[in-house]
């Protein structure tokens, strides 16, 4: 797959450039606990949002992510790297379709092998973290793991 990669100077501004991210996905299908398919057309409109203010979960998120991108790569012996803010990717044939992942990892060792995009995703309720790991593709019984607007990401 072909991306092209966009930094922009502000958070704003990123917004602006969006396309429908990942994040999206879950809110248009109604399984985002923050968003919903309306607070997503409002947005491609540019119409004043009533969406709940998440600030604080985001910034709690954001402050985690470090935290989460490292313990990923001790576990899976990995480098992990973060994905420096205001950033998006989108893909070459259709540019509509943007993600700005969390990180990227790469196995350890001398090649300059291939990244892979990463996603540190906390919850707020630590009783319901379950053990850390990498679901490197979809089999049934994942969806038990990880929470619905998370996995659509």
């Amino acid at each position: 797959m072909t991306c092209q990669r966009h930094t922009y100077a502000t958070s704003a501004d990123w917004l602006r450039g969006r396309g429908i991210g990942s994040s999206d996905i879950a809110a248009l299908l109604g399984v985002s606990p923050y968003r919903t398919p309306w607070d997503v057309w409002v947005r491609f409109h540019g119409l004043p949002s009533e969406q709940a203010d998440t600030s604080g979960d985001l910034a709690r998120g954001h402050r985690w992510e470090p935290i989460v991108l490292g313990l990923y790569a001790e576990e899976q012996g990995v480098e992990c790297e973060r994905e420096e803010p205001h950033t998006l990717y989108d893909h070459a044939e259709s540019p509509w379709a943007t993600c700005s992942p969390d990180g990227w990892a790469k196995a350890l060792g001398p090649d300059d092998g291939p990244y892979w995009p990463v996603e540190a995703k906390t919850d707020r309720h630590p009783h319901l973290w379950g053990e850390p790991g990498e679901i490197a593709r979809w089999e049934e019984g994942c969806e038990a793991r990880v929470r619905p607007d998370y996995y659509l990401q």
